[in-house]
């Protein structure tokens, strides 16, 4: 007998096609969410609980189940029948359905069931509800979307949905349990410390709002401060290019969502900002984030900030800090013995003898065994050095440094049984012994200008920013007193016979431009960088790149411009005043 063939053609949902939209109240000003109920009436299926799995993926009934939202499918039988459940059909009347599947229905359950189910405010998403009471527009977009900062949600509404703009607010609250207040972003922007107006929409007016980012916690009024929570990729890109130990200055800093997670892995970041209330709460957030040996927060102009910081990084260098916390190490831990365990997995493999295979497996984890010993050895040394910071400067090797150069033949590529044994040694006579904590850097390598909207018109600031240096003897002792003047043709010069080499730091600057085309943006960015430099930055500059961060808005895309500062630049005589 063959199998009966079920037809999957014929859907039967138009019949109610009416439910499959909230009712439409074009025009609602002021929120009635009870207009919304309706009734629905249905066709439900008794069936035997028993044959619930069964019936639920017949190709009968596939495309005639009830499809409502946020109503239930299959659903206890409402006259209190013990054993049998109610598979509700998106159909009012039987003739709506489809031949075969009133056979199926006739043949497997105990016949059909009128059902009335209730639809109101809560069964619709925010889209659904805003598209029954505003007014079309040309484009149809619905203003359903927002930035989340915390408990506060931001929209930046369009004039034509101004006189709606409470009953949105109340809509997106209600949908988002997780919000208690919506504002909307006003036309003015503070002239000097560049954040927006707003209007509370809905909800609580409390702007003071705490969110979680790069595993740090921040904590700021947002009525009067500038954040962005669509840059959250842009900080952790840009955080991920400074190793421990770095030394940052962060031109306008904000609250820190740069400066407090680079510090607290491990960089020293000297945090500046123009804006009093960013500087309150960047030392509120670098004490929540406990990076206070790491963080100096400091209140200037931004070009002020530039001329300045480069001084002060030499002069008060930062004390030592254990860098970063016990669990960061722990993950730099890991991935260091992933990256070894790779390199020794890769090393067993290169045998070209196949009778030496059974060799090299064993000597590939002889070779695993002792790098994983290291790395514990390295793990302790390092949670021990964050026990001990603040302690006095200590000299002691680590057991890692002291033990791995010599412990592998570079020809076989296997360990010797004198390596294991000093590894093992090193490990049981120094697990107690703290790592030397390396002194802070005192030349800044890092740069940030989070200001797209003008940052580029700081540049200038640059010129002379190293140039106090030279009045420093201990700087003018290590680089030499004529290190970066200017030769006739523009060339660098360093002081003969000085073996220290000074490496200028990378500048990080954020800018907006109205090319969309990154063929034309770059040259726009960089005739543009090259003017409030006052000198030439091409894509072949030392340290060039460009990154684009986001597109902002039509012909409007945000980019990174990264470059290496140039000594010309740095070391540029400053006018006599300023000597």
């Amino acid at each position: 007998m063959s199998a009966t063939s079920y037809s999957a053609s014929h859907i039967p949902h138009g019949a109610l096609k009416e439910y499959m939209k909230p009712p439409q109240l074009i025009g609602m000003q002021t929120l009635d969410r009870k207009a919304f109920d309706v009734s629905v009436p249905i066709l439900s299926a008794a069936v035997e609980a028993s044959k619930i799995g069964k019936l639920r993926p017949h190709p009968a009934l596939k495309n005639c189940t009830l499809d409502l939202p946020k109503i239930k499918m299959i659903v206890d039988s409402p006259e209190g029948d013990k054993g049998i459940k109610y598979f509700r059909l998106h159909v009012s009347e039987e003739n709506q359905l489809p031949e075969e599947t009133r056979g199926v229905i006739a043949a497997e359950t105990k016949g059909l069931r009128r059902e009335t189910v209730h639809l109101g405010y809560d069964n619709w998403n925010t889209s659904e509800i805003l598209a029954a009471v505003l007014p079309t527009t040309e484009s149809d977009d619905i203003p359903s979307s927002f930035t989340s900062t915390g408990h506060i949600a931001h929209m930046n509404l369009r004039e034509e949905w101004l006189p709606y703009r409470h009953l949105i607010g109340e809509v997106i609250l209600d949908k988002n349990p997780g919000l208690r207040t919506v504002v909307n972003k006003l036309d003015t922007i503070h002239a000097q410390y560049r954040y927006f107006d707003m209007e509370v929409i809905a909800g609580d007016k409390d702007y003071i709002t705490t969110l979680n980012e790069s595993s740090c916690s921040f904590t700021f009024d947002f009525s009067r401060v500038y954040w962005n929570s669509r840059l959250h990729h842009e900080h952790e890109r840009l955080i991920s290019l400074f190793p421990p130990n770095s030394l940052v200055a962060d031109v306008m800093a904000g609250v820190g969502p740069f400066a407090v997670p680079a510090a607290k892995r491990g960089s020293y970041v000297l945090g500046n900002d123009l804006n009093p209330e960013s500087v309150k709460w960047m030392r509120e957030n670098r004490v929540k984030n406990h990076v206070e040996n790491n963080l100096r927060v400091f209140e200037q102009d931004g070009a002020a900030f530039i001329q300045s910081a480069a001084l002060e990084a030499w002069r008060n260098p930062f004390k030592a800090s254990a860098g970063p916390s016990k669990t960061e190490q722990r993950k730099q831990a890991k991935e260091a013995r992933r990256e070894r365990e790779r390199r020794a997995k890769a090393a067993g493999t290169m045998s070209e003898n196949p009778q030496a295979e059974g060799s090299t497996t064993a000597a590939s984890k002889l070779l695993q065994t002792t790098v994983d010993a290291i790395s514990n050895v390295t793990a302790s040394l390092s949670l021990a050095a964050s026990n001990l910071a603040g302690s006095a400067t200590m000299s002691t090797s680590s057991a890692t440094e002291s033990g791995t150069s010599a412990n592998i033949d570079s020809t076989t590529s296997q360990p010797s049984a004198i390596a294991v044994a000093a590894a093992s040694a090193s490990a049981s006579s120094s697990a107690f012994a703290p790592s030397p904590v390396p002194d802070p850097p005192r030349i800044i390598q890092h740069f940030i200008m989070n200001l797209p909207d003008s940052a580029l018109t700081f540049l200038g600031a640059y010129r002379g920013c190293f140039t106090l240096l030279l009045t420093d003897d201990d700087f003018v002792n290590q680089y030499g007193a004529d290190i970066a003047t200017s030769t006739s043709d523009g060339s660098a010069v360093t002081e003969p016979g000085r073996k220290n080499r000074l490496e200028m730091p990378l500048v990080h600057v954020y800018c907006f431009t109205r090319e969309v085309e990154r063929e034309k943006a770059e040259p726009d960015i960089l005739a543009r960088a090259t003017q409030y430099l006052e000198y030439t930055l091409t894509p072949q500059s030392e340290g060039y790149n460009l990154h684009l961060v986001r597109s902002v808005a039509p012909n409007k895309d945000m980019y990174c411009l990264t470059f290496r500062l140039p000594k010309q630049v740095a070391f540029a005589p400053l006018p006599s005043s300023n000597c």
